[in-house]
């Protein structure tokens, strides 16, 4: 899971709580289940009771609108919106988050952190509504992010996947950053999901079950691993 913090001008830190705890987890987890057509995972779980209604989410989006040159405001109603949209599945709130977090990076434009986060975003919309234009944008990001402080598997396994989530997807040239990011942290998690994915839709039996044994190793509870072993079954 990911905390990750904006450091805003004038030296106030927001807290951009989008690792988050319990369902949160969960659904982050289902919005990167790619399987083998970029679909979130079933095994998941589906998408759940937002905790804003619409009104309250309209009214943070004209609370941040009234004032742009608030980045502290911008990205606090960025962070409740991607909250509420891995919640929900929502991708429309989720555009609605990552157009308020450029508004910050206007301020903070070698902000690793900030960065990576909105390549998440963007990651995360091109998952959800299957929009290859997002995903493309996450990739950026998160070169962008490699390019100010290298060896993050998280990042370079992300950017990997961003390989499977385009047509048509290119499983191998994947496989080339998961092998990057094993380097860096062999076991990352998002990594070895990554292997197996790849391996699984390769065709590429032995190697998937290899890769599927570390990732059970590591975590014995991955959300990903019942949605595996049922492509590894058929």
């Amino acid at each position: 899971m990911k905390t990750q913090a904006v450091f805003l001008a004038g030296g106030l830190v927001i807290g951009l709580i989008v690792g988050f705890l319990g369902a949160n987890y969960v659904n982050r987890s289902a919005v990167h289940s790619n399987g083998s057509s970029g679909a979130p995972s079933a095994s998941a779980g589906p998408a759940q009771a937002g905790s804003l209604s619409e009104s309250e989410i309209r009214a943070l989006i004209a609370a941040a609108d009234a004032a742009p040159a608030d980045f502290g405001l911008q990205a606090e109603t960025a962070s409740k919106l991607y909250s509420e949209s891995l919640r929900t599945l929502n991708p429309a709130v989720m555009r609605e988050a990552a157009r308020l977090l450029t508004r910050v990076e206007e301020s903070r434009r070698d902000d690793r952190v900030l960065i990576v986060f909105i390549g998440n975003v963007y990651f995360d919309i091109g998952a959800m509504a299957k929009d290859e234009d997002a995903v493309l944008t996450a990739r950026r990001y998160y070169e962008r992010a490699l390019a100010l402080q290298g060896g993050d598997a998280e990042v370079i396994a992300d950017i990997g996947m961003t390989y499977t989530m385009t047509t048509p997807p290119d499983y191998r040239k994947a496989l080339t950053y998961y092998v990057q990011a094993g380097a860096a942290d062999e076991r990352n998690e998002r990594t070895l999901e990554g292997f197996v994915d790849a391996y699984i839709a390769l065709g590429e039996r032995s190697k998937a079950d290899e890769y599927l044994g570390r990732l059970k190793a590591v975590n014995a509870g991955n959300r990903r691993l019942a949605e595996f072993e049922a492509r590894l079954a058929k």
